[in-house]
């Protein structure tokens, strides 16, 4: 799983707004018009958006691929006016596949900051985006009882100084690489999933780690998928994992890790992650930062609202 630039990542995976000047335009007219990220509410593609949330549609419905890496055009870490018409591209894009359902514990904004604090975690929040700890490989949101995260967006804002680069792998691959009898209980046995806004929650959610899902732009086997919350689960209800539940973890940890089932980006400001949460895991490297301007990704989630107040 070799380091890759933006420019180096695959070149079905990758798209520049600049060869999409409808969309552009049609970003111009809302901005003009103060439409924001945050006061967003279009149900359907403008005739400008649309081509462009084909082609992302595409990449993310392919189970060979499940993700699509856009850079909007420029660096947004030095302009706010550009870093909101980033985020206000990244919702239309992730309200044509699902309803916005990002969790965020901090404020009301539909995006989740993920960077170093120094004064360490927020609330009762255990989970890793406010710190520089690797998460490992997962899909977001599988501990969640209210929410279904079906895409996942990340904006870069200011890469690290070193590190921090983004890590996807195709989930889908690495199944049909286990043995038929760990693929067997990978579908079949209830994982216990601690929520990292909830940790001391008495019923966390139960589910399979692999499954069968249907999404407005995708059909078929899907993933969910994080070791730690699993693991947390377990604890929190007094039921340890027996030796073949830990073994069809490790089997499928083993395939998550193969560097053949992997790429590795470092994305630079202006330029986003856009993934198919039932296809795609990902991760994150550890990273140093710049004293004075630290490593700012934003996450953003669509999908389904099971019993959330959040949903908008």
């Amino acid at each position: 799983m070799t380091t890759e630039s933006y420019l180096s990542c695959p070149s079905d995976a990758r798209i520049d707004l600049l060869e999409h000047p409808e969309a552009r335009s049609m970003l111009d007219q809302l901005v003009a018009e103060g439409v924001t990220y945050g006061n967003y509410s279009h149900l359907t593609a403008a005739g400008g958006i649309r081509d462009l949330v084909a082609r992302v549609a595409r990449l993310l419905a392919d189970p060979e691929r499940g993700y699509a890496i856009l850079d909007v055009g420029s660096p947004v870490d030095a302009d706010p006016l550009l870093a909101d018409r980033a985020r206000l591209l990244l919702v239309i894009l992730g309200t044509q596949f699902g309803q916005t359902v990002t969790k965020n514990h901090l404020s009301d904004s539909p995006f989740f900051s993920v960077f170093l604090r120094r004064e360490g975690k927020g609330g009762k929040y255990i989970g890793n985006a406010l710190s520089n700890n690797r998460p490992g490989v997962h899909t977001d949101g599988s501990a969640l009882h209210d929410v279904r995260v079906d895409f996942m967006g990340l904006l870069c804002v200011r890469p690290a100084k070193y590190g921090g680069e983004s890590i996807v792998v195709n989930a889908l691959r690495v199944f049909s690489q286990l043995p038929a009898e760990v693929e067997s209980f990978l579908v079949q046995f209830p994982f216990v999933r601690q929520n990292p806004y909830e940790p001391e929650n008495p019923i966390p959610v139960r589910h399979t780690v692999y499954h069968q899902i249907e999404t407005p732009f995708y059909s078929g086997l899907g993933i969910r998928y994080h070791r730690t919350r699993i693991e947390g689960g377990h604890r929190l209800v007094g039921e340890p994992l027996d030796p073949e539940a830990i073994h069809a973890l490790d089997t499928l940890d083993r395939g998550l890790y193969a560097p053949s089932n992997g790429h590795r980006f470092l994305l630079r400001s202006g330029t986003m992650l856009l993934a198919n949460n039932h296809v795609v895991c990902h991760d994150r490297t550890e990273f140093e930062d710049h004293l004075e301007a630290p490593r700012l990704l934003e996450r953003y989630w669509s999908g389904e609202c099971l019993d959330s107040p959040r949903c908008r």
